[in-house]
């Protein structure tokens, strides 16, 4: 049940204009599709362009434009955000551009590796996750990079599976998260997550999926089909969010578009694996919710397609027609008449 993680929802839809249509937020290809909150603003990239929202969902700007000038990207990969600063981060290729709040461009920096996951971390510098090849390389001997803002290294963390079969699949994503302002990391297939203190690894937490987990060193014979198929019984943390109280997990199952979702509670030391792969709306009654992000450790942050939730809202008035012929139309239905199909997603915030 929500009530278990949070005590009020609110709903938020994004403005839709012509210049603020979002696409999949699944991602594009390599790109992450991503929401991050700030104070004043939410910024969300939908893997083909990075939009800036105020906090109540009215659009304010596209911050770059798709290109190959100055101030363009061909994808933004992956961003993060420095709200001291008030500046935004991009991935594009193999560089980073610096963008303010307002959408001014200030330039951009280069780095040697593969990477299309980052963060910025507590010290002013970045954290890279240097994606997982099974190649002989320099590169593929670390795992994370730390650097400064111009992605200058400053320190590499080595990883723990050289992957050496080849060929094998390129691992872009792992978990990387902040929770009480550390930056919080796991490698592909390994048994702990850490954070970083000073510069420094510490443990944090250790998994136990048993004959479940996934093979570190993946390898794809000319029987492609049949190590997916075996490969796509194996477990790995692809996602976690931590709150004040829980450890939110998506676990993957290998390199499908399958998942379980598992839910620890830092209290009761103990993990539960829901089945319909979200919390029931107990609070208000509305559409199903799971943690897709968090800010300031305790707002967490779903969203809903406005075509899936316009049918959930007519079938809720449906069911409830059948029940009383009278009853004012609630928040949801409400916001539904705000709503078409083409409509921008609505998120949802649990508190």
């Amino acid at each position: 049940m929500l009530s278990s993680i949070g005590k009020k929802i609110e709903y938020i839809p994004l403005e839709t204009t012509p210049n603020s249509i979002i696409g999949s937020l699944n991602g594009v290809g390599l790109s992450l599709a991503k929401i991050i909150f700030s104070n004043s603003f939410i910024f969300i990239s939908d893997g083909e362009k990075l939009l800036q929202f105020d906090r109540s969902g009215k659009f304010i700007k596209q911050i770059g434009t798709v290109g190959r000038g100055p101030g363009q990207y061909l994808e933004p990969i992956d961003f993060c955000i420095d709200e001291k600063k008030s500046n935004i981060y991009v991935i594009n290729g193999r560089s980073v551009m610096e963008f303010d709040f307002d959408g001014q461009y200030k330039g951009s920096s280069q780095y040697a590796w593969s990477s299309v996951l980052f963060m910025p971390v507590d010290t002013g510098n970045f954290i890279f996750y240097n994606s997982s090849f099974p190649e002989r390389t320099n590169n593929t001997v670390y795992s994370w990079y730390i650097t400064d803002l111009h992605c200058n290294p400053v320190k590499k963390l080595v990883n723990f599976h050289k992957r050496v079969n080849v060929p094998g699949p390129r691992i872009g994503w792992t978990p990387l998260y902040s929770f009480n302002e550390k930056v919080h990391f796991m490698e592909f297939c390994a048994d702990t997550l850490f954070f970083l203190k000073n510069g420094t690894s510490e443990p944090y937490a250790l998994f136990n999926l048993g004959k479940m987990k996934m093979d570190p060193d993946p390898v794809l014979t000319s029987d492609r089909r049949a190590d997916i198929n075996r490969l796509n019984q194996q477990l790995w943390p692809r996602y976690i969010n931590e709150s004040e109280r829980c450890l939110f997990l998506t676990l993957w199952w290998g390199f499908s578009d399958s998942a379980r979702y598992g839910v620890y509670n830092k209290r009761t030391l103990q993990t539960i694996f829901l089945k319909n792969k979200s919390f029931s709306n107990d609070l208000d009654g509305g559409p199903s919710f799971w943690p897709k992000y968090i800010y300031n450790d305790s707002v967490l942050v779903d969203f809903i397609y406005a075509d899936k939730l316009l049918k959930y809202i007519n079938e809720k008035q449906s069911i409830r027609s059948k029940i009383t012929e009278t009853g004012k139309p609630d928040r949801l239905e409400m916001l539904g008449k705000q709503l078409t199909e083409t409509s921008n997603p609505v998120l949802l915030i649990l508190k």
